[in-house]
């Protein structure tokens, strides 16, 4: 028997716990720039991860038992 989706979920169905996560796959190339002066607060790094590419994974997982809970396919996002 396979795993239901998220749809049909409102909770964990082994601890109860109402919130998920999905692992994701990154892949690409960032920029992170950096002061020669060591005083990195004003350096804008807000465009580091443009590049990056996410993939996420098929299944979702509990938070809190971290037990795989559901299929993911994009469901609430």
């Amino acid at each position: 028997m396979g795993l239901p989706t998220l749809a049909e979920l409102t909770m964990c169905p082994h601890c109860g716990a109402d919130e998920y996560y999905v692992r994701y796959t990154y892949s690409g190339r960032g920029i992170y720039a950096r002061s020669y002066s060591g005083d990195n607060s004003c350096v804008d790094n807000s465009g580091m991860y443009d590049k990056l590419v996410m993939k996420p994974g098929k299944r979702a997982f509990c938070v809190d038992c971290h037990k795989p809970v559901a299929q993911y396919h994009g469901e609430f996002e």
